[in-house]
Protein backbone atom coordinates (compact mmCIF):
# COMPACT_ATOMS: atom_id res chain seq x y z
CA UNK A 1 0.00 0.00 0.00
CA UNK A 2 1.09 3.31 -0.99
CA UNK A 3 0.59 6.87 0.97
CA UNK A 4 -2.36 7.37 -1.14
CA UNK A 5 -3.93 3.85 -0.37
CA UNK A 6 -3.97 4.68 3.41
CA UNK A 7 -5.67 8.05 3.15
CA UNK A 8 -7.98 6.76 0.99
CA UNK A 9 -8.96 3.59 3.15
CA UNK A 10 -8.95 6.40 6.38
CA UNK A 11 -11.10 8.50 4.94
CA UNK A 12 -13.09 5.38 4.17
CA UNK A 13 -13.32 4.27 7.23
CA UNK A 14 -14.01 7.73 8.78
CA UNK A 15 -17.25 7.43 7.20
CA UNK A 16 -17.91 4.46 8.74
CA UNK A 17 -17.04 6.12 12.25
CA UNK A 18 -19.03 8.81 11.50
CA UNK A 19 -22.59 6.37 10.72
CA UNK A 20 -21.51 4.56 14.22
CA UNK A 21 -21.84 7.19 16.32
CA UNK A 22 -25.12 8.62 14.68
CA UNK A 23 -26.70 5.01 14.85
CA UNK A 24 -25.58 5.44 18.50
CA UNK A 25 -23.97 2.10 18.30
CA UNK A 26 -20.73 3.10 20.55
CA UNK A 27 -17.41 5.34 20.39
CA UNK A 28 -16.08 3.77 17.32
CA UNK A 29 -15.55 0.60 15.88
CA UNK A 30 -12.47 -1.29 15.98
CA UNK A 31 -9.84 -0.05 13.91
CA UNK A 32 -9.43 -3.23 11.38
CA UNK A 33 -5.63 -4.55 12.65
CA UNK A 34 -4.72 -5.50 9.05
CA UNK A 35 -4.77 -2.12 8.14
CA UNK A 36 -3.83 -0.15 11.22
CA UNK A 37 -0.20 -2.40 11.61
CA UNK A 38 0.79 -1.90 8.06
CA UNK A 39 0.62 1.68 8.65
CA UNK A 40 2.72 1.51 11.40
CA UNK A 41 5.42 -0.70 10.28
CA UNK A 42 5.21 1.38 6.89
CA UNK A 43 5.71 4.94 9.29
CA UNK A 44 8.24 3.42 11.82
CA UNK A 45 10.28 1.22 9.60
CA UNK A 46 9.34 -1.99 11.57
CA UNK A 47 9.70 -5.37 9.40
CA UNK A 48 7.53 -8.40 9.68
CA UNK A 49 7.40 -10.62 12.65
CA UNK A 50 7.80 -13.99 10.55
CA UNK A 51 5.95 -16.13 13.41
CA UNK A 52 3.39 -14.00 14.33
CA UNK A 53 4.12 -13.96 18.09
CA UNK A 54 4.22 -9.93 17.31
CA UNK A 55 3.01 -7.40 14.85
CA UNK A 56 6.77 -6.04 13.97
CA UNK A 57 9.97 -6.14 14.70
CA UNK A 58 12.76 -3.39 15.51
CA UNK A 59 15.73 -2.92 13.01
CA UNK A 60 17.40 -5.02 15.76
CA UNK A 61 15.16 -7.76 15.58
CA UNK A 62 13.60 -6.90 19.25
CA UNK A 63 9.05 -7.54 19.05
CA UNK A 64 7.11 -4.80 18.76
CA UNK A 65 3.20 -5.17 19.47
CA UNK A 66 1.28 -2.66 17.63
CA UNK A 67 -2.22 -1.21 18.78
CA UNK A 68 -4.54 0.97 17.28
CA UNK A 69 -7.65 2.92 18.95
CA UNK A 70 -10.04 5.99 18.26
CA UNK A 71 -9.43 7.25 21.76
CA UNK A 72 -7.01 8.96 23.62
CA UNK A 73 -7.68 6.44 26.64
CA UNK A 74 -6.45 3.86 24.57
CA UNK A 75 -8.79 1.48 26.21
CA UNK A 76 -7.59 -2.05 24.19
CA UNK A 77 -6.38 -5.82 25.28
CA UNK A 78 -3.59 -7.10 25.04
CA UNK A 79 -1.80 -10.39 25.84
CA UNK A 80 0.54 -9.15 28.72
CA UNK A 81 1.56 -12.79 29.17
CA UNK A 82 3.69 -13.20 25.81
CA UNK A 83 5.48 -10.03 26.71
CA UNK A 84 6.03 -11.19 30.16
CA UNK A 85 7.30 -14.49 28.18
CA UNK A 86 9.66 -12.78 25.74
CA UNK A 87 11.40 -11.10 28.38
CA UNK A 88 14.75 -9.00 26.65
CA UNK A 89 13.24 -10.01 23.07
CA UNK A 90 10.60 -7.42 23.46
CA UNK A 91 11.18 -3.65 23.09
CA UNK A 92 7.91 -1.91 23.09
CA UNK A 93 4.09 -1.31 22.21
CA UNK A 94 3.61 1.32 19.18
CA UNK A 95 0.37 2.84 19.28
CA UNK A 96 -1.91 4.59 17.17
CA UNK A 97 -3.59 6.69 17.59
CA UNK A 98 -6.49 8.08 15.12
CA UNK A 99 -8.15 11.48 15.66
CA UNK A 100 -11.04 11.73 13.40
CA UNK A 101 -11.69 15.18 13.91
CA UNK A 102 -8.31 16.23 13.26
CA UNK A 103 -7.76 13.44 10.56
CA UNK A 104 -4.47 13.10 12.26
CA UNK A 105 -2.72 9.92 13.30
CA UNK A 106 -0.46 9.85 16.11
CA UNK A 107 2.33 6.99 17.11
CA UNK A 108 3.45 7.18 20.86
CA UNK A 109 5.73 4.48 22.31
CA UNK A 110 5.48 2.32 25.48
CA UNK A 111 8.82 0.60 26.44
CA UNK A 112 8.94 -2.53 28.52
CA UNK A 113 9.95 -0.58 32.02
CA UNK A 114 6.77 1.04 31.40
CA UNK A 115 4.24 -1.52 31.29
CA UNK A 116 6.31 -3.75 33.66
CA UNK A 117 4.00 -3.03 37.15
CA UNK A 118 1.76 -5.27 34.95
CA UNK A 119 3.93 -7.94 34.10
CA UNK A 120 4.61 -9.54 37.45
CA UNK A 121 2.33 -12.08 38.72
CA UNK A 122 -0.07 -14.37 37.59
CA UNK A 123 -1.33 -13.02 33.81
CA UNK A 124 -4.08 -14.07 31.67
CA UNK A 125 -3.51 -14.36 28.09
CA UNK A 126 -5.51 -11.41 27.22
CA UNK A 127 -5.90 -8.06 29.70
CA UNK A 128 -7.51 -5.03 29.06
CA UNK A 129 -5.72 -2.01 29.90
CA UNK A 130 -6.00 1.47 29.30
CA UNK A 131 -2.58 2.47 27.22
CA UNK A 132 -3.08 6.18 28.50
CA UNK A 133 -1.80 5.28 31.87
CA UNK A 134 1.18 4.28 30.98
CA UNK A 135 3.03 7.42 29.94
CA UNK A 136 3.48 6.86 26.01
CA UNK A 137 6.41 9.24 24.61
CA UNK A 138 5.08 11.04 21.55
CA UNK A 139 7.32 9.68 18.57
CA UNK A 140 5.46 10.82 14.86
CA UNK A 141 2.46 12.65 14.13
CA UNK A 142 0.70 12.65 10.24
CA UNK A 143 -2.02 14.54 8.71
CA UNK A 144 -4.31 12.47 6.64
CA UNK A 145 -5.12 14.53 3.22
CA UNK A 146 -5.26 13.22 0.13
CA UNK A 147 -1.89 11.32 0.85
CA UNK A 148 0.13 10.93 4.00
CA UNK A 149 1.80 14.06 5.48
CA UNK A 150 3.92 14.76 8.36
CA UNK A 151 2.85 17.33 10.85
CA UNK A 152 4.65 19.97 10.42
CA UNK A 153 3.51 20.97 13.88
CA UNK A 154 4.99 18.21 15.78
CA UNK A 155 9.29 17.10 16.05
CA UNK A 156 9.31 13.90 13.53
CA UNK A 157 11.71 11.06 15.07
CA UNK A 158 11.58 8.85 12.38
Amino acid sequence: MNDSDFAKYYFKFKELVELHKTMKLGKNPHIPSVFSERLVKKLCGYQDWSNRDFDAKTEDGLAVEIKATGTKSGTTSINLKKIQTAGENFSHIAWAVLDFKLDQLHIKIITKDKISNRLSGVLKDRENITLSHYSPEDFMSYNFSLNLQPNPNEQQKI
